[in-house]
């Protein structure tokens, strides 16, 4: 009737028969894919398994249990604007209206307050999936992403220079509390490595608290708690970043309080020049970190 996001239809001259309520546990990230929900397809998803367990648990037991469906892993995207990471209005009056779990919520609420209480925090991710290792970074699609021209530096930054990204940003906003969320294969030996250039840090379900939720939560929670860090460090291009700062920006977060892997002033310029956040919908979300902590503004 009208909404942005229609945009998406109008295009492609789709209509909406009829449409169904649902409720699901969490939603991932933002994407383009569209992928028929099927127990095969959920199979194709993630090889552990996981999907399996989403699918079983929420969608067979679902009105769409015996229906064809096309499923979105999160908003469509076609025709939209997120050159810079500057989302169009389209994009974000989507994002707005969309709402993380009260068990993402709650949990992430819970991680954050027992591991750092009320003192500022950075929270970095970076992506460590062996798909980045081999070819994604080297990718004729992905050189260019988010409008930017993506280096290798942007996109797989070695060890070394995770840790002086991290000890910079640490420096420049006087924090000294890390939290990392990333999909490292290994993180026993990023942690070592880490730890060698003097960096320290702590990750939901191995440190602080147990989790409470199970391992097909992790990236949720992940992602809560670092759109409501005080301070947030990320790795363009990838699209878990994104939604991240969709989501700080939907919580009115300062753009000043984020930086990235790789970027230098022009790329900085490019991600802050002329953006507000957007503060029609920050009053409408269960907000665990005020803006105005840790010097957004």
């Amino acid at each position: 009737h009208g909404q942005p996001q229609r945009r998406f239809f109008d295009f492609h001259g789709l209509s909406i028969k009829r449409t169904q309520h649902s409720v699901y546990p969490y939603f991932i990230q933002q994407q383009s894919e569209m992928i028929w929900a099927t127990p095969a397809a959920s199979s194709y998803w993630q090889a552990d398994g996981r999907w399996t367990h989403f699918w079983r648990k929420f969608v067979a037991s679902s009105p769409f249990a015996n229906v064809r469906v096309l499923a979105f892993d999160a908003i469509p995207t076609v025709g939209l604007g997120m050159d810079f990471l500057r989302f169009d209005d389209a994009l974000r009056w989507t994002h707005g209206h969309l709402r993380y779990t009260d068990a993402v919520l709650h949990e992430a609420q819970r991680v954050r307050a027992a591991l750092f209480r009320n003192e500022p925090f950075l929270a970095v991710h970076i992506r460590r999936g062996i798909d980045r290792r081999r070819g994604f970074c080297d990718q004729e699609s992905s050189r260019r992403c988010f409008g930017w021209n993506i280096s290798q530096a942007m996109c797989y930054p070695d060890t070394p220079a995770v840790a002086e990204k991290i000890a910079q940003v640490q420096r420049r906003y006087g924090v000294q509390h890390v939290f990392i969320a990333t999909d490292a294969p290994h993180t026993d030996v990023l942690e070592q490595l880490m730890a060698s250039h003097g960096i320290k840090y702590v990750r939901y379900g191995q440190h602080g608290p147990t989790a409470k939720l199970g391992a097909e939560f992790s990236l949720p929670v992940d992602q809560m708690v670092c759109a409501t860090a005080p301070y947030f460090l990320g790795n363009v291009p990838s699209t878990v970043t994104a939604t991240i700062l969709q989501e700080r920006d939907a919580l009115g977060f300062s753009r000043e309080t984020s930086d990235f892997f790789g970027f230098g002033h022009e790329e900085l310029a490019d991600f802050r020049h002329r953006w507000e956040p957007s503060a029609d919908f920050s009053a409408s979300r269960m907000v665990l970190c005020s803006p105005a902590e840790g010097g957004a503004k």
